[in-house]
């Protein structure tokens, strides 16, 4: 079938994940712990580790929808991934153009 489109539909939401991890600022150790019942988490690296993969991920839904609700005819899906694919590596550039 068509699912072997989505691979190339994915590039550009995951390419602006990457650019966002690769200009991502250092580690703030500044910031407070999170207090969960397993523990303290430092917030200064869990921020920073999901900068970049946050972006790819919003990208990436209309895949991940498409994945999961395995639809007979995937194209509606395959258009929406066009759609926020660009827009999210569009958003990233516009962004940073700023």
């Amino acid at each position: 079938g068509p699912w072997w489109a989505f691979g190339p539909l994915i590039a550009p939401a995951l390419a602006a994940g990457a650019l966002r991890m690769a200009r991502r600022p250092p580690v703030d150790h500044s910031l407070p712990l999170f207090d969960t019942p397993m523990g303290a988490i430092p917030m200064g690296p869990a921020l920073w580790a999901a900068t970049g993969p946050d972006l790819a991920l919003l990208g990436c839904l209309p895949a991940l929808a498409a994945l999961v609700t395995r639809p007979e005819d995937p194209s509606g899906h395959l258009a929406a991934q066009a759609v926020a694919g660009l827009a999210a590596l569009f958003a990233y550039a516009y962004r940073q153009r700023r």
